[in-house]
């Protein structure tokens, strides 16, 4: 717990009755760092389903299609359309599956038949279930034996919008700065322009994007991550944060333009695929003309923007082909060991670990194939 007696939207004092534990970076995007002393529950409560919420749903494609685990739940389906209008949802697994499923009934006399293509075995049994209530001598078990399962790749990209800002989402940026903030060791009157924006938002808006150059000293190449990083120094009087969520919302966060305490310079990470802490120097040496352009909005901070994109969506893209392998491998084992007459967690015979591992290398290749087949028909489009 900090040192801070009051909440840092509220001003109400902080005690043990009041207190609650606060993610730094949302969990709903993978964030892991917890503190204390620093939001009275009421407030919290408020700002997750409100700020931290317009922020979450922002970045849901990306936190879904690289597979930020989280610490509570799943990222959620993300619907997505293709550039020929076919609608899909993209799962917290990686997988995309028809938006909705499609049922077809038709009847000759007294014989009917349904067909019914769903997403998921579940989701037939179900729809069995509401046709066996109007159809009691539907044979749902034997309706389900008939189940096929096929895995279709889509015939043409994907699209999506990416959509960052506004004033919710930008107020979730600043309350992840001051909770940083706060406990890196700076007090919540030294960070007076984030603090007083916050509890009034009143006044310019002291944080904007920041593309201009990297200021992630040797950014991985290889690794998507969260940070949040602050410096201040009285020499300068500024107390700047640095929040940057999967290398592409980069943001500056004013402080205080007017600090004089101790100097501080500390910077966070994690890789919320992994939900692992990262070490990331982070140089955040803004100066004066920077700073006053970010408060009277003539950065121009979005001319740098597709420069970034085109480095790291090629890593997101990576990402999510990895986990669409990793997936044909657990398919092709899980064939195999089926095909053997295997039950979770069995021990693999001694005579059939021969054959078991030529099948399901087989499986395994003739998956990968397809898929490999299907990624460059898209990449030739």
């Amino acid at each position: 717990m900090n040192n801070n007696a009051e909440c840092v939207i509220c001003a109400r004092d902080m005690d043990a009755g009041n207190d609650s534990a606060e993610h730094v970076i949302p969990q709903a995007i993978g964030g892991r760092w917890v503190v204390t002393g620093f939001i009275c529950r009421s407030c919290n409560s408020r700002a997750g389903g409100s700020w931290d919420a317009v922020l979450t749903k922002q970045l849901a494609w990306l936190s879904t299609i690289v597979g930020v685990v989280r610490e509570r739940g799943e990222a959620p389906d993300v619907a997505v359309t293709t550039v020929e209008g076919e609608q899909l949802m993209l799962r917290s697994d990686g997988a995309y599956v028809f938006r909705r499923p499609t049922i077809a009934e038709t009847a000759d006399g007294n014989t009917f038949n349904i067909s019914i293509t769903g997403r998921s075995v579940a989701e037939v049994r179900q729809h069995l279930a509401g046709f066996k209530r109007r159809h009691p001598e539907v044979d749902i078990e034997a309706a389900m034996a008939t189940i096929t399962k096929t895995r279709h790749y889509i015939d043409n990209p994907c699209q999506t919008s990416l959509v960052f800002g506004g004033p919710e989402a930008s107020a979730s940026l600043i309350k992840t700065a001051l909770a940083a903030a706060v406990n890196f060791g700076l007090t919540l009157d030294a960070c007076d322009v984030a603090m007083t924006y916050l509890r009034t938002f009143d006044g310019p808006l002291p944080v904007d994007f920041f593309f201009a150059r990297d200021l992630v000293k040797a950014r991985p190449d290889d690794r998507i991550l969260h940070c949040v990083s602050v410096r201040a120094d009285s020499a300068s009087g500024q107390a700047l944060a640095y929040v940057d969520y999967f290398g592409l919302w980069r943001s500056i966060v004013i402080l205080s333009r007017d600090y004089t305490g101790p100097a501080v310079s500390k910077t966070y990470a994690i890789d919320p695929t992994l939900g692992e802490e990262v070490a990331l120097e982070v140089e955040l040496d803004l100066d004066e003309m920077e700073v006053a352009s970010i408060l009277d909005g003539s950065s121009g901070a979005l001319t740098d923007w597709p420069s970034v994109y085109a480095r790291v969506m090629p890593m997101v893209l990576k990402r999510a082909e990895g986990r669409h392998r990793e997936r044909l491998i657990e398919e092709g084992v899980t064939e195999a060991a089926a095909a053997f007459g295997l039950k979770p967690g069995d021990l693999i015979p001694e005579e059939k670990q021969e054959p078991f591992a030529r099948l399901a290398s087989r499986l395994i290749a003739e998956k990968v194939v397809e898929m490999t087949v299907a990624l460059e028909r898209l990449r030739s489009m």
